[in-house]
């Protein structure tokens, strides 16, 4: 004799927790768009981005730099509300393309969040396979940072990602990998 079960299973998230206040947030996405972040890479990259994007509160705020050879300042710190259909357009036509240069963005996203209103939680967030020769700089940038109340976590792109560059950026910056 077979016997099948089938279950069903809903979560709910605790009330409590969900009304609990948090401090609103700036954020700084630094995105690698260099020639190694091709194919697949950039893909994954660009969703991961558009979620964190749909993620944010209205009145959080946002700054969105892309890198390779050179960084570009996208989207100036600005209310995620205001911004957020605008700006993940701009993400999903983003290409790979260029060399890496992961240590002057990671300065262009900390500058980024110069204009942050007071009372908020500062984050940047690198999102990056790695491949780049600056680790010792974007180390220091990232120690930096973490001296001065800014947090920088890092989000490791693709099977290749270089997992040692970017675990030790987000433990100098005191943020995640």
């Amino acid at each position: 004799i077979e016997l099948r079960f089938y279950a069903e299973l809903d979560l709910t998230a605790d009330a409590a927790a969900r009304a609990q206040e948090r401090a609103p947030l700036s954020i700084a996405v630094v995105l690698d768009t260099s020639g190694s972040m091709g194919g697949e890479k950039i893909e994954q990259a660009r969703q991961a981005v558009v979620r964190l994007i749909r993620d944010l509160r209205d009145d959080d705020e946002i700054a969105f730099i892309r890198y390779s050879t050179d960084s570009e300042l996208v989207q100036p710190l600005a209310r995620a509300g205001a911004v957020r259909e605008e700006l993940i357009a701009r993400v999903q036509g983003l290409v790979a393309e260029g060399g890496t240069s992961i240590a002057p963005a990671l300065r262009q996203g900390l500058r980024a969040l110069s204009d942050a209103g007071k009372g908020r939680v500062l984050r940047v967030v690198l999102a990056s396979d790695g491949l780049d020769s600056t680790r010792v700089e974007s180390e220091a940038i990232a120690r930096e940072s973490a001296e001065r109340g800014v947090t920088i976590s890092s989000m490791g792109i693709g099977l290749d990602f270089d997992a040692s560059y970017m675990a030790s950026v987000d433990r100098s910056g005191r943020g995640n990998f």
